[in-house]
Order: C-alpha cells, then sequence, then structure tokens
C-alpha cells in the first residue's frame, strides 16, 4: 500500500472511532487509543487468537495446546493485566503478561482449571 494510501485508511479510522465519543460509553477501538504506549493492553486474547490459528487453520494442535496451557498457567500463578486484576493477584502491564506467558510455555507445567 502506498504510503499516502495509508495515511488517508489510518485517518478515517482514526475519525471513526472518536465519532463513537458521544455515544456515552468506550468502544475497544477508543479505548486501544487510550492505553496506547501505556503498557496497560491485556495481550492474552491476541495469545489465545494466535493459538487459535495454529489450531484451525494450520493444524498444529500441540502448538495451540501449550499455549492455552500456558496462558492458563500464568493467570493460575495470579498473572493480572488491569482489566481483570481484583485483590490478591499480581498487577502487570502487557509486556510483562507476555512474558510470564513464555515464561510458562517454558516450564511445561500442566494447567490446573
Amino acid at each position: 500500500m502506498r504510503p499516502q494510501r495509508l495515511q488517508e485508511v489510518l485517518g478515517c479510522f482514526h475519525l471513526l472511532v472518536w465519532a463513537n465519543w458521544d455515544l456515552g460509553y468506550l468502544n475497544p477501538y477508543m479505548v486501544l487509543l487510550l492505553i496506547s504506549g501505556q503498557d496497560k493492553a491485556n495481550p492474552l486474547a491476541t495469545v489465545l487468537s494466535a493459538a487459535m490459528l495454529l489450531k484451525y487453520g494450520l493444524g498444529e494442535e500441540k502448538a495451540a495446546q501449550r499455549i492455552e496451557t500456558a496462558v492458563l498457567n500464568t493467570l493460575n500463578r495470579g498473572f493480572r493485566t488491569g482489566d481483570i486484576c481484583s485483590a490478591g493477584n499480581k498487577l502487570v502491564g502487557c509486556k510483562e503478561m507476555g512474558e510470564e506467558v513464555l515464561k510458562s510455555i517454558d516450564q511445561k507445567i500442566p494447567a490446573a482449571v
């Protein structure tokens, strides 16, 4: 895509997001703009989407299971981003949550649901 065209597309996206401001709630796109660059996003949906791609798109069920198990292990160890944090859990940012998921993949500990 030409750089100018990319700017047009992103500019339209930006306008559409802010056009929702008067709806009385923050839609997911607005939240992403508001927390961009602050290490506050929850990466788990993206990580689990990658697991779905592996499982359903590429037929790599074992790899997908390792990722899903790693996410469960990370949550079972009490790590939470701000959107899902509650008392008794450790509040972490996007980067640390991703690092903890990677540690869980390396540890190969079975997840307790």
